[in-house]
């Protein structure tokens, strides 16, 4: 019974326990080693009976009284007597349902031996050469005007001494808190799924994107080696018809010319299938910018933009970006995002039977009660709308001939190289139908090359063939190192032209004169305070200079 109470550290130990109620009760298989794991048995409800068992040895005349006497002790055969009786009633016990953790035991030479004492059981360790000094110190210490250690802090003392004897890190031993996180056997039952069909073709390589940060200082990942170019496995007896290699001659004779592509650009010219080679096999060849002026680009392996002796490339491939431009080109939220809205016409009319009240509606997230009068107000005012921007449109872009020519228009007004990609305006048809317009705001316009068929565009400056735009980047010289901001450009020359491909859109898209009037005149004041504040910052650097240089 000992034995058993060592294992539960001590009868106090488990009766603190059952008081408390503790859900768990360590229990340990080695009590004697200090780096035993132990099981932990778990606080279950039971209903059981406790009963006491007696096992004695019965004389001769005790049993000839048995006899007489007809007792419930029942003599076993050997002429032992047992004896048993209910001691109580259990409503709770332990259970060790676990399994026990990897035990891991140090060197004897961490183990401080007990030496039972006079008093209390003190520590002892092993004798080593550091011991005897820390002995030694420890006497001095005593000996001196130092106040005396108690007796908690002697015991500490005495186990840390062996750690004294230690002169790497791996002579330590750290083990650690708990080996496995389970203590119960999982049930794996491996199974192969429902509707699993096998099939023969290979698996994809894994490949993943490289993505680099602008201010990583990790060099640009280098591509494959000539002698080891790119090639996808493929099961025996498949053809994928040559566009793996169609492709990847595609994708090097463009990474030829230049090394930074967006990826609108880089795919001109492909179709699905061969779009889809291409993501797969661009991993290889390009990496991406999560962030900083080229984000959004496929850079070709091998060419960092960041470096001193590539600015004068890296600048012309950097990227300007529109965000919420639907607006601007459709003018009106389009079709495809509009909130569908309910709408009543007139008031309640009452119950079935006759009576008035109000009728309880669908539950919607908005609703709008409007009057037959107010709803042909707001048409008319819509077709008027369409009609007047219908007239600016060809007012802009049309210059109006004079009866008998032989051209009927002749445009005039529009970006040379900013069209759309579909007709702009219907001079036959002046009122056009609700639905048309919804048609025509679907349209996707195009300018430099690029779709405005999201809110957020990209565009490479050297893509930008504008006039307006190449004047304006010429006043400002490039910096010694680049920015997160703007690249090896200042970042006051990025506000005036964006606002520049702005006015383009907006002219082509056929806004009224007045508005293009307008962002004219915004566009000119951005300028002015741009090239203010680019004055400034050059003068406050050349003041920098001149103290630095004295």
């Amino acid at each position: 019974m000992s034995k058993v109470l060592e294992t539960v550290n001590g009868l106090a130990n488990l009766q603190q326990a059952h008081e408390t109620k503790s859900q768990f009760l360590p229990v340990k298989l080695r009590p004697s080693e200090p780096s035993c794991k132990p099981l932990f048995a778990d606080l279950t409800k039971t209903q059981m009976i406790l009963l006491r068992v007696k096992r004695s040895k019965r004389k001769r005349g005790e049993e000839e009284k048995k006899e007489e006497t007809n007792d419930t002790e029942a003599i076993n055969t050997d002429g032992y007597c047992i004896k048993a009786e209910v001691a109580g009633l259990i409503k709770e016990k332990y259970v060790c349902e676990g399994m026990a953790d990897f035990q891991y035991f140090t060197a004897r030479s961490f183990y401080p031996t007990l030496k039972p004492g006079k008093d209390a059981l003190t520590v002892v360790a092993n004798t080593t050469d550091a011991v005897e000094t820390a002995v030694m110190n420890s006497a001095v210490v005593e000996n001196g005007p130092l106040s005396m250690p108690s007796l908690r802090q002697r015991e500490l003392q005495d186990c840390l001494r062996p750690y004294l004897a230690v002169e790497n890190e791996t002579q330590l031993e750290m083990i650690p808190e708990v080996f496995s996180k389970v203590d119960l056997p999982l049930k794996y039952e491996f199974r192969q799924r429902s509707g699993y069909q096998p099939t023969t073709t290979a698996k994809k390589t894994s490949s993943t994107m490289t993505y680099l940060n602008f201010h990583d200082d990790t060099a640009a990942p280098v591509g494959p080696k000539p002698e080891r170019p790119v090639v996808r496995r493929r099961s025996v007896g498949v053809d994928d018809n040559g566009v793996d290699l169609r492709v990847m001659e595609i994708l090097q004779g463009k990474l030829e010319q230049k090394p930074v592509w967006l990826r609108s650009k880089l795919f001109d010219g492909l179709d699905a299938i061969e779009r889809r080679a291409a993501r797969r096999l661009l991993r290889k060849f390009c990496y991406v910018f999560v962030d900083g002026p080229w984000r959004g680009s496929w850079i070709k392996m091998g060419y960092d933009p960041r470096l001193p002796e590539e600015s004068e490339s890296a600048s012309r491939y950097q990227v300007v970006e529109l965000r919420n431009n639907r607006e601007l080109v459709h003018s009106k939220v389009t079709h495809a995002t509009r909130k569908r809205i309910k709408k009543f016409v007139g008031a309640s009319s009452g119950n079935a039977n006759g009576e008035g009240g109000h009728v309880k509606g669908p539950r919607i997230v908005k609703v709008t009660q409007t009057s037959a009068l107010e709803n042909a107000q707001a048409a008319k005012r819509r077709r008027k709308e369409r009609f007047t921007r219908g007239e600016t449109r060809r007012s802009y872009l049309v210059e109006p001939t004079m009866p008998g020519s032989g051209s009927s228009v002749n445009a005039v007004g529009s970006p040379p190289r900013a069209s759309p990609t579909s007709s702009t305006v219907n001079s036959g048809n002046d009122w056009e139908s609700e639905d048309e317009q919804e048609d025509k705001d679907d349209k996707i316009f195009e300018i430099f090359g690029v779709q405005l068929a999201s809110p957020n565009v990209l565009f490479q400056l050297d893509e930008i063939d504008d006039d307006e735009v190449r004047e304006w980047t010429a006043q400002f010289t490039k910096q010694a190192t680049p920015s997160l901001l703007g690249g090896w450009y200042p970042t006051q020359m990025f506000l005036p032209l964006r606002e520049i491909i702005r006015l383009r859109i907006a002219a082509m898209v056929g806004r009224s004169k007045a508005e293009l009037d307008t962002r004219r005149k915004r566009l000119d004041a951005l300028k002015k305070q741009a090239l203010s504040d680019y004055a400034e910052e050059l003068a406050e650097d050349e003041e920098l200079a001149f103290e630095s240089w004295y």
